[in-house]
């Protein structure tokens, strides 16, 4: 009788366990809504769920209104300051390239998209024109 007292005690204890581990894994799974990057003029939101990679980013201006937002799948966006007020946002696009796009927090101002840029200096970009394969020199600015 103890034995078998014993043997369904431990059947209730791994059934408990079990249960716990998959409702911490169900909950861990479902990841949604955090704030996994941010900054004085922006902040990246994961929206993942299921193991499926989604992402938001919101770009503020000085006055705290959002200038630019954008949901991206894949790949978390990468955003960091150039300057004190120079703002990178890069989206990547797969086997290592990414469009670019700056914003300048000081002026409000929302620079065209670029490609894999490979410099940026001064408000100036050299980045890779994808109809002629050229090097091209732009600016961080409209």
């Amino acid at each position: 009788m103890r034995i078998k007292k014993t043997y369904i005690i431990g059947i209730l204890l791994i059934i408990t366990i079990f249960c716990t581990v998959y409702i911490t894994v169900a909950r861990t799974d479902d990841v949604s809504d955090k704030i996994i990057d941010f900054g004085e003029n922006y902040r990246v939101i994961n929206l993942s769920k299921n193991h499926i990679p989604k992402y938001r980013y919101e770009i503020n201006n000085s006055c705290g209104e959002i200038v630019k937002k954008e949901i991206v799948k894949r790949i978390a966006p990468i955003i960091r300051y150039v300057d004190e007020s120079l703002l990178e946002i890069r989206i990547g696009v797969g086997t290592g390239l990414f469009r670019c796009q700056y914003f300048n927090s000081k002026d409000d101002v929302m620079s065209e998209i670029f490609y894999s840029p490979v410099l940026v200096k001064d408000e100036k970009i050299v980045y890779m024109d994808s109809n002629d394969n050229k090097l091209c020199l732009g600016r961080c600015k409209k």
